[in-house]
């Protein structure tokens, strides 16, 4: 920092004044924008893992919701979540023993909030009995980010425990 000394016409000094050269100026904004930058990359990352969370709790959510609509016996059948059936982009909570033969009045469409990819041996259906809540599947069900390389799973067993 230098000091600038301000002249009057006859060129006596009046006063000093402190002020910043031109290179404090420029190396300060530098780092600034350097700090700026790296925090933006830093919560772009932060919002794309959030929202692969949130994609996966969103379908948890439909697959409590499909059991728990099977073992309360509501009209009388199994209930289940169609993943990514043909012209929807997400889940549908059907009722019935499978998605081709359920009563279409009775979907609740789940839309997906964020594009995900599901892991090659996901099967298109997942339904749970009437009564007992057992699964037609025991497995992992893999969600890829479609933007980048960060995966999360749910894990079934054939009793219809859901685990995230």
């Amino acid at each position: 920092m230098g000091l600038l000394k301000i002249y009057s016409r006859n060129m006596k000094s009046i006063t000093q004044v402190a002020g910043f050269t031109l290179l404090e100026v420029i190396v300060v904004v530098a780092i600034m924008s350097l700090i700026l930058t790296s925090s933006l990359f830093f919560t772009n990352s932060q919002f794309r893992h959030e929202s692969l969370l949130s994609e996966r709790r969103q379908l948890v959510s439909a697959l409590q919701t499909a059991r728990s609509k099977a073992m309360n016996n509501v009209q009388q059948t199994a209930h289940g979540v169609a993943l990514y059936p043909v012209d929807v982009v997400g889940y549908v909570i059907f009722s019935g023993q499978n998605y081709s033969s359920r009563d279409a009045g009775t979907d609740t469409l789940v839309v997906e909030k964020y594009p995900v990819t599901l892991g090659s041996s996901t099967p298109p259906e997942i339904f749970f009995s009437q009564l007992s809540g057992t699964s037609n599947y025991s497995g992992e069900l893999v969600l890829h980010d479609r933007h980048s390389n960060r995966v999360t799973s749910i894990v079934i067993n054939y009793e219809g425990k859901i685990g995230w």
